[in-house]
């Protein structure tokens, strides 16, 4: 019966199992970052840092002291939960790089992180190579210089139009004016080659019937004297009806 008694704490086991059985957690690859560095600091040096310009964080006391205490609570429970660095390093496998930046400068810790980003090999930078600026650039030159012909070329386009159309200007302009020297050469030409009897009916004849009619109202004493002076007084109007018609 002793024995039995003794046997009995083994009963502990079905505890074990329950933890065994618990869900264990799986993150996603693609979700699982590269590199890892868990930064270290004593809480007065963050603050002096912060309030002395030296690094940005929270703008006053209160919200330090409050961010500070959430920081404690996710990273140094004293439960035993996992902080965020154990996390990673738990589940994911990921190799962390502890650094206490107030026993090392900033360039001691820039070449620290460095070392470890580049254990893996040249790391990607996520930045456009040198090769594809230069690129990128011929192709900004090629365009700058393509829109320059294209503007040249419309410049002479416009010129070359503006150049035809005072061309053609001119050229109406001189059409215009060699039809009115050709109807006035033309009108002239047909003026001339009117019978002489018909032009001595139209401007000559009238004014001689008035001047001797003058002549046997007036009965002067030299006739062809007065008919002469007559016809002198009135040419002017024999003048002014030829440039009338």
């Amino acid at each position: 019966e002793e024995e039995e008694e003794e046997e009995a704490p083994p009963q502990e086991e079905p505890e074990e199992e329950e933890e065994e059985q618990r869900p264990k957690w799986k993150v996603a690859e693609s979700l699982v970052p590269e590199y890892g560095v868990l930064i270290r600091s004593a809480e007065a040096r963050c603050k002096a840092r912060i309030f002395d310009g030296e690094a940005k964080g929270p703008a006053s006391e209160e919200d330090f002291v409050r961010t500070s205490e959430e920081y404690r609570n996710a990273n140094l429970a004293e439960d035993g939960t996992p902080s965020t660095a154990e996390f990673f390093s738990e589940q994911c496998g990921l190799q962390m790089l502890p650094i206490d930046i107030d026993a090392c400068t900033e360039e001691e810790a820039f070449q620290a992180i460095k070392v470890h980003m580049e254990s893996k090999g040249q790391f990607f930078n996520y930045l456009r190579s040198e090769e594809d600026l230069v690129r990128e650039e011929q192709e900004h030159l090629a365009q700058i210089e393509e829109q320059d012909d294209a503007l040249k070329m419309r410049e002479q386009e416009e010129h070359a139009k503006k150049e035809a159309a005072l061309r053609q200007k001119l050229a109406n302009e001189e059409e215009t004016r060699r039809k009115v020297i050709a109807r006035n050469e033309a009108a002239h030409l047909e003026q001339e080659a009117q019978p002489l009897r018909q032009y001595l009916m139209a401007h000559v004849v009238p004014t001689l019937t008035a001047g001797l009619t003058e002549v046997c109202k007036e009965q002067p004493e030299d006739p062809i004297e007065f008919l002469a002076q007559y016809l002198f007084a009135h040419a002017q109007e024999v003048q002014s009806v030829d440039l009338a018609e």
